[in-house]
């Protein structure tokens, strides 16, 4: 929904929240709203720390049986 009501306010918004260092400025544009540049190595601490917690978050296994969509629930 969020996506949709950046869309329909027709200002310039990109979808990529991170580009590569240099990828606009580079080429002597400005960096769009809702977007940044970083480095190789931002990008790497980035992603060391997103696999780290989601390591965390499936640690464990999940507790009780999964909720069945309703229409299976009434067979």
């Amino acid at each position: 929904m969020a996506l949709a009501l950046i869309h329909d306010s027709d200002v310039h918004f990109y979808n990529d929240w991170v580009a590569p260092e240099g990828y606009f400025t580079d080429r002597g544009r400005d960096v769009p709203p809702g977007c940044e540049e970083i480095s190789d190595e931002e990008r790497e601490r980035r992603a060391a720390k997103s696999r780290e917690t989601m390591t965390e978050w499936f640690a464990e296994p999940h507790e009780g049986e999964p909720t069945p969509h309703p229409s299976v629930a009434d067979e």
